[in-house]
């Protein structure tokens, strides 16, 4: 436990960032789950299925796939951000390790790049134990 030394190091609304993050990917998870239970929705997915040449044995399949595949990737990135949040306030490894993932994956919409650099400067990987 690094709780004491981490909470030295000042990383202002970050955390508070990390879980405003956490909140809209819920809204979106909770958003796209009424979608697919939608009767119309999922008719119009399966006509799009149809459209593009999709056998109909094999429809229903690739339909599951389009739902299952956004909805895990929404909710895994809720929990990522909400376990950067609660890590970083108490000062965990654990809550420094997610913070940087979820850093690392908003580098990728360039977001990320200024936080990513928060986290790596030396003070804080001491204060959270990663050096």
């Amino acid at each position: 436990m690094v709780g004491r030394g981490a909470a030295g190091t000042r990383l202002g609304l970050l955390p508070w960032i990390y879980a405003a993050g956490a909140i809209f990917l819920l809204v979106q998870a909770s958003q796209f789950l009424a979608y697919c239970l939608s009767p119309t929705w999922r008719g119009q997915q399966l006509a799009l299925l149809a459209v593009h040449g999709v056998p109909p044995g094999q429809r229903l399949g690739w339909f599951l796939v389009e739902a299952v595949v956004p909805f895990t990737l929404l909710l895994a990135g809720a929990v990522l951000h909400a376990l950067g949040f609660y890590g970083l306030r108490r000062g965990r490894r654990w809550g420094w390790l997610s913070a940087v993932i979820v850093a690392a994956f908003w580098c990728l919409a360039v977001f990320g790049i200024p936080v990513l650099w928060l986290l790596s400067r030396p003070n804080v990987r001491r204060s959270y134990g990663v050096d």
